[in-house]
């Protein structure tokens, strides 16, 4: 009788423990996921810029901000004479998402990096959907900012674009500080 209970007490402890690893794991895979798109994403911002290929870096905005970044060409050109130089490497800032499960599903996140070049380092941000069930055409860059990494730890703040819009912060001024 005693063996017949350890036994059931086992496959009742070995049950939890293989379902809350199965939790876990998805958890852990939805991080990985969020983390591999994010970085997809720097890898195509980078190839555009160290390209010149001003086309191919407002190919990755969303219909949805194509059509309302006022003078988005414009916009595009002044980011592009900003950046300096071919990327030699980046880091991930630490960003964070927000997903909506079952029904309209997406994945969004807001995402800052440090991109050393040839001759700057940068701070890019930039919010971007990964995956929009109800509304395809959110699917993409909606807004980006770019500033000097010495302008970004002079003014000490994290500053987030506007929504649909490409900013380029040249100065103390040009920053929202509190």
């Amino acid at each position: 009788m005693k063996h017949r209970k350890l036994l059931r007490s086992a496959a009742v402890l070995l049950t939890a423990l293989v379902w809350c690893f199965s939790l876990a794991g998805c958890g852990f895979r939805y991080v990985l996921e969020n983390d591999n798109y994010a970085k997809d994403e720097v890898q195509r911002l980078l190839t555009a810029l160290d390209r010149g290929d001003q086309q191919g870096f407002k190919d990755l905005f969303c219909e949805d901000s194509v059509k309302k970044i006022n003078e988005i060409d414009r916009k595009i050109d002044e980011f592009f004479r900003f950046y300096q130089g071919r990327s030699v490497s980046w880091e991930d800032l630490g960003g964070s998402s927000e997903k909506r499960m079952g029904s309209g599903r997406y994945l969004t996140f807001r995402y800052p990096c440090s991109v050393v070049t040839s001759q700057e380092t940068y701070r890019i941000l930039f919010y971007y959907t990964a995956y929009h069930e109800d509304e395809p055409d959110q699917v993409g860059l909606h807004s980006i900012l770019i500033m000097t990494e010495a302008l970004a730890q002079e003014a000490e703040i994290w500053q987030w674009p506007e929504e649909n819009e490409i900013e380029v912060l040249y100065t103390l001024d040009d920053c929202d500080i509190p």
